[in-house]
């Protein structure tokens, strides 16, 4: 990674970033903020399960009002690098994130998602 990741997230606001990408036999999902991950059978599983998890987990910091910090917890660079190569690659297609993107083997989504009170992360619905 050339830049240090700096995150701002709050109790009240911020966003997240998730990556869901094939792995051997599995599907892998990981919130990159919050240094989340999860398996699943497909695709759709893994965003079910990653974007539960990442809910669960904040609202447990909420809650319980543990510290922010957890809420900043980037998830280790070989994810980041992964997210960072399939942005250029959108980037150089003129694509927004939160689409397919094929690589040499297996598709990688990444899409990035605000969060607010009146916002709660739910990315299934929209």
């Amino acid at each position: 990674m050339k830049n240090k990741l700096v995150f701002n997230n709050t109790y009240q606001s911020g966003a997240v970033t998730y990556l869901i990408f094939k792995e051997k036999d599995k599907f892998v999902g990981v919130c990159l903020e919050f240094d989340l991950e999860i398996e699943a059978d497909t695709p759709k599983e893994a965003q079910e399960r990653i974007q539960d998890l990442a809910q669960a987990w904040l609202l447990n910091i909420r809650e319980h009002k543990l510290s922010e910090e957890l809420l900043n917890k980037p998830a280790p660079k070989k994810y980041w690098k992964i997210f960072e190569d399939v942005k250029e690659k959108m980037e150089k297609r003129e694509r927004i994130i939160a689409r397919v993107i094929p690589t040499s083997s297996f598709p990688v989504l990444s899409y990035f998602q605000p969060y607010n009170p009146e916002f709660p992360l739910n990315l299934l619905n929209n």
